[in-house]
């Protein structure tokens, strides 16, 4: 059966709409910790539910990197109890990463952002 290029482009829109909803919450969400606005426990439990969704969404051939650096992050976030400053900068590394990936894709430029 033929792929529907119609329907799969607007499909492919809303999961980018989707994942930059979902990166711009994490952002928040760290400068909302950094300012003492919520507290670590949700601030992680949080994370790891959007790092985990974001690597369901992206399940398409071109977000594959996408969905590699949110399988990364969420192994990352596994055990983290009392964040350091240094697990904070690499937490907003992996953020910038994934939201660098979903304009990447947005945008037709499916650059592996992976490595």
């Amino acid at each position: 059966m033929p792929i529907d290029t119609n329907h799969y482009e607007e499909a492919r829109r809303e999961i980018i709409d989707s994942l930059e909803d979902r990166t711009g919450q994490m952002d928040s969400l760290l400068k909302a910790y950094k300012s003492g606005a919520i507290e670590v426990s949700a601030l992680f439990s949080e994370l790891r539910i959007f790092a985990h969704s974001i690597k369901s969404a992206a399940n398409i051939p071109e977000m594959s990197g996408i969905k590699a650096v949110a399988h990364r992050f969420e192994d990352y976030l596994v055990d983290i109890k009392d964040p350091s400053d240094s697990i904070l900068d690499s937490v907003q590394v992996f953020i910038d990463r994934l939201s660098e990936g979903v304009e990447n894709c947005a945008s037709g430029n499916e650059e592996d952002i992976s490595a």
